[in-house]
This record gives C-alpha cells, sequence and structure tokens, in this order.
C-alpha cells in the first residue's frame, strides 16, 4: 500500500506530454462523502502503473457528492487512474499507523485493494478515440 500512497502524493506530476492527435478522457468520481478538499488524480500506461510514473495528473475541488476531472490529449491506448481525495487539503493522502490509507482512494474499474494497490490487469482499461468517460467509486 505504500507505493501507492507514494505515488498519490506525487501524482501531479506530467512526466509524458499527451500524443498530439488525442482526445479528453473523463472520469466521474462517485461516493464523496465530504464535500471540501481536492481530488488528485493520476493517468498511468502499463510501464507507469507499477513505477508510480505518471503520464498526466490533474486535481479538482471537491464541492458535492460527485466530481468530474478530464485527462486531455490522451491518444488510444490501454490505461489505468489512481485518485485520492485530500479531505483536509494538506496536499498528501493520509494513512493510518500501519500505513493504510485514512483518506478515501480510488482506482480505474474500481479495482479492488488487498494488501497492496490493485494489479494493473485489475485497473487498466482500453481508451478509444473520440473521448470516454470512466467513473470511478472512491472506497
Amino acid at each position: 500500500m505504500n507505493r501507492f500512497l507514494s505515488a498519490a502524493a506525487l501524482a501531479l506530476a506530467i512526466v509524458a506530454a499527451p500524443a498530439a492527435s488525442a482526445d479528453t478522457l473523463t472520469i466521474d468520481i462517485t461516493n464523496i462523502k465530504t464535500a471540501k478538499g481536492k481530488v488528485y488524480a493520476a493517468l498511468f500506461d502499463a510501464n507507469g502503473f507499477a513505477a508510480n510514473k505518471s503520464l498526466q495528473g490533474v486535481a479538482a475541488e471537491v464541492a458535492g457528492d460527485t466530481v468530474r476531472i478530464s485527462f486531455e490529449g490522451v491518444a488510444p491506448g490501454t490505461y489505468g487512474v489512481k485518485l485520492y481525495h485530500d479531505v483536509n487539503g494538506n496536499g498528501k493522502l493520509d494513512r493510518n499507523l500501519i500505513g493504510m490509507p485514512s483518506e478515501p482512494y480510488g482506482f480505474s474499474n474500481d479495482a479492488p485493494v488487498r494488501m497492496g494497490p490493485p494489479r494493473w490487469a485489475d485497473a487498466a482499461f482500453e481508451y478509444s478515440a473520440g473521448g470516454a468517460v470512466q467513473t470511478i467509486t472512491l472506497n
């Protein structure tokens, strides 16, 4: 779980430029229980997912029980998303004494978390040209 937490703190780092002929990937985030703070999200390809090297990062203010974010310039391919809700506004995903997140988090495909971050195979989804919307439910 600590590898995910480190990545979440750095989720806004952009390590690759988006492709020129690409579209918008929209993420609807649901199950928000506290209407304050920000949601931080990062987009990954297969190589970056386990290494926590995002292609893009975005943040959005939380004002209700859902948030919509967008990744611009996304080329067709296979991607995964990691995100967290920074409820207290300190710019990081807080953890409890054993290292588990104490703030809400989520992954594409609502991939399950079992003793650490989900596997790429559980979080990966195909993105086609023309834009798309994915929904992630916060844990």
